[in-house]
């Protein structure tokens, strides 16, 4: 299934979800975007600065699964707004990848594109990435870091 049409099916999902903030998706449409491309030796760009009125997204271009993990701030629980994050993970569906573990924002992305719906406070956030296995995407061990950086917002 072309990227296109996962990111429409993705949309469409994410209006229909009870406790989702509808608005906060449909807010994403048209917005420019930042994407952080992950390969499978480095993170290009490893420090993005958005405005506003831009969206973050992820393209993972390996071939490997990877985890992104917000390191600080400390609180970043309370800087980070997002629908599917205030959900039971039991209720969450599938491509809801980032949730709360451990006081941490992590995300596991699959291969492709995926667009972050969450809102971020302004301030400095740090975040790392690593490859997951197969064993590691379902709760087992991730590898080292692969790469670190920085999303500052206005």
């Amino acid at each position: 299934m072309p990227v296109r049409s996962i990111l429409a099916v993705v949309a469409l999902l994410l209006l229909a979800v009870p406790g989702a903030r509808a608005e906060s998706a449909e807010d994403h449409l048209g917005k420019r975007q930042r994407t952080v491309q992950l390969g499978n030796e480095r993170v290009v760009p490893t420090d993005v600065t958005l405005g506003a009125d831009e969206v973050l997204t992820w393209q993972n271009e390996s071939v490997h699964t990877m985890q992104v993990t917000f390191v600080s701030p400390p609180d970043i629980e309370k800087k980070v707004r997002c629908g599917l994050l205030r959900m039971p993970a039991s209720q969450r569906p599938p491509w809801g990848v980032f949730e709360f573990r451990n006081g941490r924002l992590t995300g596991v992305v699959p291969p492709g594109r995926f667009a972050s719906i969450c809102e971020f406070e302004p301030g400095e956030y740090t975040y790392t990435v690593k490859h997951l296995d197969g064993e590691a995407a379902a709760g087992g061990k991730s590898s080292e870091v692969l790469d670190k950086g920085t999303v500052t917002v206005k």
